[in-house]
């Protein structure tokens, strides 16, 4: 028999707004998408094809906006986020108001660029790693 582990509050809410989310998607495709594309009354293969070509022209001007789109004019709903998140002076809260503060004048697609520094460390530590000799590498820190 396993045990039931609790749900963190915060556990909680990111599974209902997954779950509205979800349901929210579901009924634009089944109430909105869907019967607009039936009063076309084209192919399946024309619907397919405008949809897609619909999808990127949003797409296309939503880029367009994100590239100028700084940090600093979504501050406020980004603090707004934190709030929810984290409690009230939480250290953690405030390492990211901190990063959020000094990238005011920055693009969001310009943050998203340099948030690949992520991958660009792992790729360092493992071309580091590689070089190693096998004799060096603990099998319990692989396994874990």
């Amino acid at each position: 028999m396993t045990k039931r582990k609790n749900k963190s509050k915060r556990d909680v809410v990111s599974d209902i707004q997954l779950t509205q989310d979800a349901e929210r998607r579901r009924a634009l495709i089944r109430d909105v998408i869907f019967p607009y594309l039936q009063h076309l009354n084209e192919s399946v293969a024309y619907s397919k094809i405008f949809l897609q070509a619909a999808s990127g022209l949003i797409e296309g001007v939503y880029e367009e906006r994100r590239k100028k789109t700084t940090i600093g004019e979504i501050t406020p709903r980004l603090n707004e986020k934190l709030d929810e998140v984290f409690a009230k002076q939480d250290e953690e809260k405030k390492r990211y108001k901190d990063l959020i503060d000094k990238l005011g004048d920055v693009s969001v697609q310009d943050f998203a660029y340099a948030a690949e520094l992520a991958r660009y460390i792992d790729g360092f530590l493992v071309k580091r790693a590689e070089k190693e000799n096998i004799s060096t590498v603990s099998i319990n820190e692989i396994l874990g």
